[in-house]
């Protein structure tokens, strides 16, 4: 039998929501509940049932009381509130765009009064009755004041997965982040201490976290289902192509600019195109982002595909480009994470081609386990391109090796496997 499962997290679980999707793969959907703090059409197929508290609503209820906070979403209850969706996507788009510290600073600001814990919710997580809460390790204050809230609500078994680094100071700068870190922190123990069992996505993450809070933690990332098609040996193209999908933001633009330019001098040093890299991103780019990128021809820009398509868009590729950014500034950023990114690479049957910083859980993942080409400074990008042109047997060679490690460390069978013993074994402690 499987444990019925309160999962709470940030997003909104849509069909694009690939980390949750990839966890709970093959999970009974009945089983599963989830509480979210974003407005947005649920994707019903993998969770039966969804809560998504409305910030906006939390807003509108200063003046008028009958505002309901939150409201349950399941296959029967019908669509979601259109105009609480489309305010609150304005309203994160301009938190996004400023990247303002004060406005993080007024967000909490808005969840201290309280107005989340509606009778609503209450009813929601009682009429559930789970038999283990599973929080999302989250960097805002108010997402661990919602999971303590609720996982001491539901007087059931916690366990907690971190994905992110939401303890130490290393990617704060300034005065006000460290303030803010500080805030997050103490939100953040309390949680640590009341879950049973732990895990995080990256075997860095796992060191960190248990010498910071004396735990245990299980590793578990996105899940990869077995297909052996994707493997296919077929000619690499001439010229190669390359393939990046995702955002450009904290500093991969730049990452991405200085991978084209290399390109563009290899093509022209011997004066025919070897490579060409395709760019599939929803970041909305100036003019003159965009003529950096492409420049020479060296890179294509294209519009964000769904996520079920990205694997049509790895098939007509030869090498899947993972970045993460050198800059001082941002390097930090991902230092204990570990992308979805590298599970769907490494089940896309082709070579991966890496660039970011040493001491980055990804980077140091991939060089420990050599299943991707990998560059750790901006010097390394033009040796490493230049020996994957005309060597094609290595980018094979590099493809089954990612492929065959993701199959027997990543996969939905073996990551499933592992949550569902986790789980049923700190049920049975608490029972």
């Amino acid at each position: 039998m499987y444990p019925r499962i309160l999962i709470i997290g940030r997003v909104a679980w849509t069909k694009d929501e690939s980390t949750l999707s990839g966890i709970f793969k093959g999970y009974p959907s009945d089983r599963l509940a989830y509480v979210c703090i974003e407005t947005r059409e649920p994707d019903l197929s993998h969770c039966k049932q969804h809560f998504q508290i409305s910030e906006t609503a939390m807003i509108r209820r200063f003046w008028n009381w009958k505002v309901k906070t939150g409201s349950k979403i399941v296959e029967s209850s019908g669509a979601i509130n259109k105009k609480n969706e489309r305010q609150e996507r304005q309203m994160l788009s301009t938190v996004r765009s400023h990247r303002s510290i004060w406005l993080l600073f007024l967000r909490e600001l808005l969840w201290c009064v309280g107005y989340w814990k509606s009778k609503e919710l209450k009813q929601f997580v009682m009429d559930f009755a789970p038999d283990v809460v599973f929080c999302v390790g989250d960097p805002l204050p108010l997402m661990n004041r919602l999971q303590c809230f609720i996982a001491t609500s539901a007087k059931k078994p916690a366990t907690m997965f971190f994905m992110d680094d939401i303890w130490t100071y290393k990617s704060c700068h300034g005065t006000l982040q460290h303030i803010y870190r500080h805030l997050l922190r103490r939100q953040v123990k309390p949680l640590v201490q009341i879950c049973q069992a732990h895990f995080a996505i990256s075997p860095k993450m796992m060191r960190e976290y248990d010498k910071q809070f004396g735990i245990k933690c299980s590793l578990l990332t996105k899940g990869i289902e077995t297909n052996q098609n994707v493997l296919r040996r077929g000619a690499v193209h001439s010229p190669i192509a390359m393939v990046y999908t995702g955002n450009l933001l904290y500093g991969r633009l730049k990452t991405l600019t200085i991978m084209a330019s290399a390109i563009r001098q290899m093509n022209e040093g011997v004066g025919s195109t070897q490579a060409i890299l395709h760019i599939y991103t929803q970041t909305q780019l100036s003019e003159q982002d965009v003529i950096e990128l492409e420049q020479g021809g060296a890179s294509i820009l294209h519009k964000s595909v769904p996520y079920a398509q990205l694997q049509q868009v790895y098939n007509q590729s030869d090498v899947v480009l993972f970045v993460e950014s050198l800059e001082e500034r941002y390097r930090h950023i991902a230092w204990l994470s570990f992308s979805t990114k590298l599970t769907d690479y490494m089940g896309s049957g082709k070579c991966i081609f890496a660039i970011g910083d040493a001491e980055t859980a990804p980077i140091e993942y991939l060089r420990e386990t050599d299943i991707a080409i990998v560059c750790t400074s901006y010097d390394e990008i033009p040796q490493q391109l230049t020996e994957i042109i005309g060597h094609n047997d290595l980018i094979h060679e590099k493809a089954k090796m990612a492929f065959d490690y993701g199959q027997q460390y990543h996969s939905i069978e073996v990551m499933s496997q592992r949550l569902k013993t986790v789980l049923t074994d700190i049920i049975h402690k608490e029972a």
